[in-house]
């Protein structure tokens, strides 16, 4: 009988993702600036969010949620 809870029967995680964080982070960074950087952070987390999303989907590595909130 299976599981309706798929994983790691050991209960690890997947390593989270570093252009995850770094979009969480450069997310922030843009909304804290409010346009004295010029937009550049907001343009760079919007970049590696897109980037995390894609390595972050088929499950090999977690942070999802924080590439989607960069």
């Amino acid at each position: 009988m299976s599981s309706v809870y798929e994983g790691d029967p050991h209960g690890r995680q997947a390593p989270t993702s570093g252009l995850a964080t770094a979009s969480l982070v450069f997310g922030i960074i843009g909304l804290i600036g409010c346009g004295c950087l010029f937009g550049i952070p907001s343009i760079v987390a919007i970049v590696l969010g897109h980037a995390a999303t894609g390595k972050t989907r088929p499950g090999l590595r977690g942070g999802h949620g924080l590439a989607v909130a960069g």
